[in-house]
């Protein structure tokens, strides 16, 4: 295995991008697998942060960012980072903030304070990202400090970071509601936006009354934003406004309106979510299916399957999952076409339903399924096949 980790670590940091596709696809195969060792060789990292030609420096940032999200206990080698984040580069440095997220520890958070002033916006909008996730509470101080960075895209990072750690923090600071209110007024529409989003994470429901004054933003974008942070806040009085939104707003207002309303879970929204199963844009037909599935209503299981029919298959697969959600076995038929769909995701929506539904006609399509080009596929279809009594590895 040491041997074989050696070599995906050479072929992750290769310049030639179809080696180093194989090599990601591999490692995540192995973690599936549980056959990641706990602690990687570092070597070739170490020598690749020094090559001269930086495509190859970036790629020691992204291999550690794969590392991480398939080897939970890879250890991080901090220095190299900390090399990466002070780069000639500005994409190497931006690569590296984004893998020094998904990592713990006060070893990275200077250098992340010192990247949050980087002159390079891409970089500072990582940087932001990172420190919540490194640091958590000790973040928002100073976060809130660069909240009047002159990039909006920066601005976004920072709302992004500021609402993520405070969702995640028990004594909240009220200095973020504040800060992500007052960003509901920005210059730019992409940063209110993202402040409303930023609101929802929060869930203050102190944000309530701005975010009703929001729904008259000018930005159809903001709107739409708006309305689905009041359904995560969980604003009832809002109900009327929103079913108005779903039926007369544009797309990214009827997007917004779809989700709310599935959040507020309420049946009297059941046939105007089940009509925006049939919108013209994708994302509101996705955002609708979605929707339906908190609604625990059995009047939804009809018109999910004939959602299944969909052309998109981004709408297939949150059709598949809201049928998966509500389990209800008048999909089982459905959801057994499902197993052949062209997407991988309806694919694994529909093995996980079918085996809760104990169907033993998915048997043998699941089974195909075990050699299908998709790994993730692969795996559920395995653990499909488990559950249902069957031993995988023994394919005859």
């Amino acid at each position: 295995m040491s041997i074989e980790i050696d070599s995906l670590i050479e072929h992750l940091l290769s310049d030639d991008e179809n080696v180093a596709s194989k090599a990601r696809d591999r490692l995540a195969e192995l973690s599936d697998l549980n056959q990641l060792p706990k602690k990687v060789p570092t070597t070739a990292f170490t020598a690749a942060a020094n090559h001269p030609d930086a495509e190859i420096r970036v790629r020691v940032a992204q291999a550690f960012l794969m590392l991480r999200m398939h080897c939970y206990e890879f250890e991080l080698p901090a220095d190299i980072i900390v090399k990466l984040l002070e780069d000639s580069e500005a994409r190497v440095r931006a690569n590296a903030a984004l893998a020094a997220g998904l990592f713990t520890g006060d070893r990275l958070f200077d250098p992340l304070l010192k990247a949050l002033k980087d002159p390079n916006s891409w970089v500072r909008r990582e940087a932001a990202s990172a420190l919540m996730l490194t640091n958590g509470p000790r973040s928002i101080a100073p976060l809130l400090a660069a909240a009047d960075d002159a990039s909006p895209q920066v601005r976004c990072g920072i709302i992004h970071g500021l609402s993520r750690a405070e969702s995640n923090t028990v004594d909240k600071n009220p200095d973020v509601s504040k800060q992500l209110i007052k960003m509901l007024s920005d210059s730019d529409e992409s940063v209110r936006a993202a402040a409303a989003e930023g609101l929802a994470w929060v869930g203050d429901p102190y944000a309530i009354d701005a975010l009703r004054a929001a729904m008259s933003d000018e930005s159809a974008l903001v709107r739409g934003a708006v309305a689905a942070a009041l359904g995560t806040i969980g604003d009832s009085e809002s109900f009327d406004l929103l079913l108005r939104q779903l039926k007369t707003g544009n797309h990214e207002e009827r997007k917004g309106a779809a989700s709310a309303l599935g959040e507020l879970a309420d049946v009297r929204a059941l046939e105007p979510l089940i009509a925006a199963l049939c919108d013209e844009n994708n994302l509101v037909r996705m955002c609708a299916a979605n929707a339906l599935a908190y609604l625990d209503s059995p009047d939804t299981v009809e018109p999910l399957i004939a959602a299944m029919r969909d052309e998109d298959a981004d709408v297939r697969d949150a059709v598949s999952s809201a049928l998966e959600w509500i389990g209800d076995y008048r999909a089982a038929d459905v959801l057994l076409e499902a197993l052949n769909d062209e997407y991988e995701f309806v694919r694994t929506n529909a093995a996980r339903a079918l085996a809760d539904f104990s169907d033993k006609r998915a048997i043998e399509p699941l089974k195909k399924l075990l050699n299908d080009e998709d790994y993730y596929v692969r795996s559920i279809a395995k653990d499909a096949l488990i559950q249902l009594g069957v031993n995988p590895d023994n394919n005859s």
